[in-house]
This record gives C-alpha cells, sequence and structure tokens, in this order.
C-alpha cells in the first residue's frame, strides 16, 4: 500500500505548498507567492503499489509499482522537467513550456499529449508507447525519434538503438484501468510485471518456459493464485508459491 496521506503531510511540513489529498490523488497548487527556487519531491512507489498524482501544471501521472519520480512541486523557468526510474503514464497539460521526462538513456519531450514510459532497471529496453499526440525522443547519444499516435519507441538500454514500431497500445496502457493486457508477451516478460505488481520473486525451473508466449486480460485486483491459476489453463506450466518466491515449472 502506498501511504500518499503520509508523503502528502511530509511536503507540506517541510516545505509548505499548497498540497491537497483527494479521491486516491496527490495535487500540488501553487503558492499564492510567487517563487524562482526549484524545489523537487520525490515520489518512491513500492511493489505492489501505485498512485496517480496531479502535478503544478495540472499534468496527472499515474505512477506503477517499484518506481520512483522526482518532480518540481513548483514547476519554475521555461520547461516542465520530472525525472522516472520504473513506468508511469502521463497525461501533459497543454502548455507552451515543453514537458520532459527523464530517464537514465533517453528524454522524452512533449507539449501536450498522454503516453507511457517503461523504463526499469531490469528491463532490456526504455519503452515510450505514444496514446495521442506527438513525442520526441532523445537518446542520450543525440539521436531524435519522432513518434505519432499508436506508435512505440524501444530503445535498447545497452547498444543505444532506437526501433520505432506501430503497437496495440492497449497492451502497454492497460494497467492504469487495473488490468493486465498482453499480446503475444512472453512468459518471462509477464512474470517479471507480475513480480512488481504482488511484490513477489519468480524463478523459472525450466528455461524453455521463458519463450512461452501468452495473450489475454487479467485484473490487476485478483489474487496472484488467480492469475497463476489463468495461466496454467492456457499453458503447459504449474507453479508452486513458498513464501514469496513463485516457482514455475512444467
Amino acid at each position: 500500500e502506498v501511504h500518499v496521506e503520509e508523503i502528502t503531510a511530509r511536503v507540506l511540513q517541510e516545505k509548505g505548498m499548497n498540497i491537497e489529498y483527494r479521491n486516491g490523488e496527490i495535487v500540488y497548487h501553487k503558492s499564492e507567492e510567487e517563487t524562482t527556487e526549484v524545489v523537487y519531491n520525490k515520489l518512491e512507489v513500492p511493489r505492489g503499489g501505485e498512485c496517480m498524482i496531479k502535478l503544478d501544471d495540472g499534468t496527472k501521472v499515474w505512477v506503477n509499482a517499484e518506481t520512483k519520480l522526482k518532480y518540481p512541486v513548483v514547476f519554475v523557468g521555461d520547461r516542465r522537467e520530472v525525472v522516472l526510474e520504473g513506468e508511469a503514464f502521463f497525461d501533459v497539460a497543454k502548455n507552451e513550456k515543453p514537458f520532459i521526462v527523464k530517464t537514465k538513456k533517453l528524454d522524452v519531450e512533449v507539449t501536450g499529449t498522454s503516453f507511457n514510459v517503461m523504463a526499469y532497471p531490469s528491463e532490456a529496453f526504455i519503452q515510450t508507447t505514444l496514446v495521442q499526440g506527438g513525442v520526441n525522443i532523445l537518446t542520450e547519444d543525440g539521436n531524435v525519434c519522432k513518434l505519432l499516435a499508436g506508435e512505440q519507441c524501444a530503445v535498447d538500454t545497452a547498444s543505444g538503438e532506437c526501433v520505432v514500431s506501430q503497437v496495440n497500445v492497449a497492451s502497454f496502457v492497460s494497467w492504469i484501468d487495473g488490468q493486465f493486457f498482453f499480446d503475444n508477451e512472453s512468459m518471462e516478460s509477464l512474470m517479471r510485471k507480475i513480480a512488481r505488481w504482488y511484490d513477489v520473486d519468480v524463478i523459472f525451473e525450466n528455461e524453455e518456459l521463458k519463450s512461452e508466449l501468452f495473450y489475454g486480460t487479467i485484473t490487476r485486483s485478483d489474487e496472484i493464485t488467480e492469475v497463476l491459476d489463468i495461466l496454467v489453463l492456457t499453458k503447459t506450466m504449474h507453479y508452486e508459491i513458498k513464501d514469496r518466491t513463485v516457482y514455475i515449472r512444467k
């Protein structure tokens, strides 16, 4: 569980900003006194948690499990900039100032649009999936990838190679609506997502099971045993849970 009330109270006490907690959101407002100082806050969502916050400019951010988001309490200057490690969906408020999501290997720049960024250290690719609008992906080696709605940019974290392709957007953003939607996704990738959401470790006892492909929708509010039972019905696999470790075997 993410204790957003505690986060809000702590920031209010330390920074004296106008911050409100309502309906599961953390909402930031500019104070009456304008400031040129950039004051940052850092939101850390653990495994098994999620949170939606509304930034000072009206941008809404859905923050997924095992994610860190650093952002100014009040945007000042000529750009709006946040730093992401993990996964978040951004519904960016339109503004003449560019909105930039910085990750370890690339920056995503927009002025007003909605998109998903997955930048977990455990993943081989950083994926930016565009729902609507347009974005520029700026890689650390200076390359620029432009995305249109329905496209995804996948950047190899080892080589820096950038590949743009048409994708089924729903399979990458359904998590904000409480769903896992897998579109021919490998069991290895699928289980990494389940591990983050249910706060478990996963061990494959048979390596060949990692490449098995799965298509389907699973509700994130289901118990982990319900989710794994669905996988058992659709694949030639079995599982065992000991403590907080899931063992996958034939």
